[in-house]
């Protein structure tokens, strides 16, 4: 489940409000093969992040040689409510890459939020 604006104080648990720019890290964070259960999360959290083409238009959000931009006055975090299974995949892979000293500067923020639920 998605929305947009505040979030209800007992639905706060599993809800991260993420940036556009969170949104396309957040693959960063997926292990490139693992089982089929932990792609089956993996592509319900990408279900999740994707952005419509209402959303590309309204944020202006286009591919560039190396990445994306986008109209940042126009951004509006989306809040995103997780299941414990994807929190729970997405916190075991910023671990992983903890631990293998992985985690680049780009990702910081992004990081701290899911650890942080």
């Amino acid at each position: 489940m998605t929305k947009r604006g505040k979030v209800k104080e007992e639905e706060i648990n599993n809800v991260i409000a993420l940036t556009i720019k969170e949104r396309l890290l957040i693959s960063q964070l997926y292990p490139r093969e693992s089982s089929l259960t932990e792609q089956i999360i993996i592509r319900d959290i990408s279900r999740k992040v994707e952005f419509s083409q209402k959303e590309q238009k309204e944020f202006g959000l286009k591919p560039i040689d190396k990445g994306f931009t986008w109209e940042p006055k126009k951004e509006v975090a989306l809040q995103i409510d997780f299941t414990e299974m994807e929190l729970n995949l997405l916190k075991d892979r910023i671990k992983k890459l903890d631990e293998d000293k992985k985690i680049t500067q780009q990702l910081v923020e992004l990081c701290l939020k899911i650890k942080n639920i």
